[in-house]
């Protein structure tokens, strides 16, 4: 008899708030019309509908994980969707509310909104998990 481990998985879908906006913005609405959080077999990914609008890293090439307790759409990142900042950093924004900053073993980071930011955090690498802090 032999036990094997439990693989860890999480995943979350939904259609952002802004969606029924898009209907104006019709040629762009395929690419925006959910987003998902899904972590599985060793592989987090996040984004948009398509393969062009979200990302996948191996849960190896993660630094650091910070959970982020409030980000404010508007106010943080001028909207939803994909967002890039001054300093490089790409955001994949679908509401105000919780998220997670990761940093890859490159240096690369990502931010993105997902609602139960703790619960994936601890399930990412719980070694690397930086004090929870505000956005």
């Amino acid at each position: 008899m032999s036990i094997k481990a439990a693989k860890a998985s999480f995943e979350e879908y939904w259609r952002p708030v802004w969606t029924p906006l898009l209907v104006l913005a019709f040629p762009v609405l395929p690419f925006f019309w959910s987003y998902h959080v899904r972590l599985e077999d060793a592989k987090l990914s996040f984004g948009y509908s398509t393969r062009w609008t979200s990302v996948s890293f191996s849960v190896e090439d993660i630094a650091s994980v910070r959970i982020l307790e409030k980000i404010q759409a508007l106010r943080e990142f001028g909207g939803w969707g994909i967002r890039i900042n001054s300093e490089g950093t790409i955001s994949y924004i679908a509401e105000s509310g919780t998220g997670i900053e990761i940093t890859t073993t490159d240096g690369t980071k990502r931010i993105f909104n997902v609602r139960d930011a703790k619960r994936l955090a601890r399930l990412l690498q719980p070694s690397k998990l930086e004090s929870a802090s505000e956005f």
